[in-house]
C-alpha cells in the first residue's frame, strides 16, 4: 500500500506546482495540531471532539490519498459517533499517529 499519493492533490489544485505545496504545507503544519488535540480528547473521553477531530484528519488526509490514515480516523470517526469505551478507540488512536507521521515523512 502506497502511504500517500499526491496525483489527486495536484489534479484538485490544476496541477499547479505552487497550489499543489502550499496545501502539503499548511497539512504538514496542521496534522500535528489536529492530532495533538485529538489525543488529548481522547484521555478527556470526549467523543464529540474525538470525532470532529478525526474527521478532519481523515477529510485532509484524503486529499494526499493517505489510505492507511483515512481508513484509522475513519475507523474513529465511527467508534466516536458510537460512543464506543474509549480505551478501545485510544489503540486505534496510536495506530493512527503512526500513520500520520510515516505521511509527513513522506511528504
Amino acid at each position: 500500500m502506497m502511504i500517500a499519493d499526491l496525483r489527486y492533490l495536484n489534479s484538485l489544485m490544476g496541477y499547479d506546482a505552487t497550489r499543489t505545496q502550499k496545501f502539503i504545507e499548511v497539512y504538514k503544519t496542521e496534522i500535528p495540531k489536529l492530532m495533538e488535540c485529538l489525543l488529548a480528547e481522547i484521555k478527556l473521553g470526549n467523543h464529540t471532539q474525538v470525532r470532529t477531530l478525526a474527521h478532519s484528519v481523515k477529510g485532509q488526509s484524503a486529499y494526499i490519498m493517505a489510505e492507511a490514515v483515512v481508513r484509522i480516523a475513519q475507523e474513529i470517526e465511527q467508534d466516536a459517533r458510537n460512543e464506543v469505551a474509549i480505551d478501545l478507540i485510544e489503540p486505534k488512536a496510536r495506530d493512527l499517529h503512526t500513520a500520520v507521521r510515516r505521511v509527513l515523512q513522506m511528504l
